[in-house]
């Protein structure tokens, strides 16, 4: 009888482990999200094509870090950062920010980003200020936010000022398409495609003016030939005088649009 109560009581504890087992690997997984990248991964290798302050094209692979800034209840923050491009003239660089796709806040069915309020780049007192933003009023930091993956996806509606943000959802993609009606000038566009098990697999990035683009892939070379990168870009040559005018009017934009920590 002892034996039987002995057996019974192994199974017991054989079973609740296994079910506390199950609950851990259940509230591991709370807050993942298919469409960002797997957690543990810190760089991704893309091929890109740059348009600098030179008016160069720029074709060269670089790395995206993948940095978790921290970890709340529902999401984790996370900050993406572009490496420099490996170039001998400084104007050939990735300059005012283009570097810096942003903070990404990434729920189980939603991921907003907060492009940062200026050009230099992330540091501990901005991660601070935007983790506090997050614990203080969750609400007021997504309002500074933009939606840029939803499993659902976002309706294509222009805001008054003929600003377009949307998520489309396209199989196992979500891609997010941020652009302003009038294509003229220095009006910023983004583009961010995300793919269920990969995250990012392509993103664009500048201005109507095609000045300081960012441009990454997965497979960027196969669908892009070399005399179709040139023809595009062809059209925005300047001068050094026109290309700092145009710099300006695009920081002009940028602060009226985005808010400041």
């Amino acid at each position: 009888m002892k034996k039987k109560r002995n057996n019974a009581f192994y199974y017991v504890v054989v079973a609740f482990s296994l079910l506390m087992i199950i609950c851990m690997v259940r509230r591991g997984n709370e807050g993942t999200n298919g469409f960002f990248f797997k957690d543990g991964l810190e760089t991704v290798e893309y091929e890109g094509i740059f348009f600098p302050l030179s008016c160069n094209i720029i074709k060269q692979n670089i790395e995206l870090q993948i940095r978790k800034v921290m970890a709340f209840d529902e999401a984790t923050l996370w900050a993406l950062e572009l490496e420099q491009l490996d170039v001998a003239d400084p104007e050939d660089e990735i300059r005012r920010g283009g570097q810096y796709p942003g903070y990404f806040y990434v729920m189980e069915d939603k991921i907003y980003q907060m492009p940062l309020p200026d050009m230099n780049g992330y540091s501990q007192e901005r991660d601070d200020e935007v983790i506090q933003m997050i614990q203080n009023d969750k609400e007021n930091f997504l309002e500074r936010c933009r939606l840029v993956c939803s499993e659902e996806g976002t309706e294509n509606i222009a805001d008054e000022e003929g600003w377009h943000e949307y998520v489309e959802v396209d199989g196992e993609k979500r891609i997010f398409h941020m652009y302003n009606d009038y294509t003229g000038g220095t009006k910023e566009y983004e583009h961010i495609v995300w793919e269920r098990g990969k995250g990012i697999t392509y993103y664009h990035h500048g201005t109507g003016s095609g000045l300081m683009d960012v441009e990454i892939g997965l497979n960027l070379y196969e669908s892009m030939k070399t005399e179709d990168i040139q023809e595009r870009h062809e059209k925005y040559k300047l001068t050094k005088k026109e290309a700092l005018d145009l710099v300006f009017e695009y920081y002009t934009d940028f602060w009226r649009k985005h808010i400041i920590l």
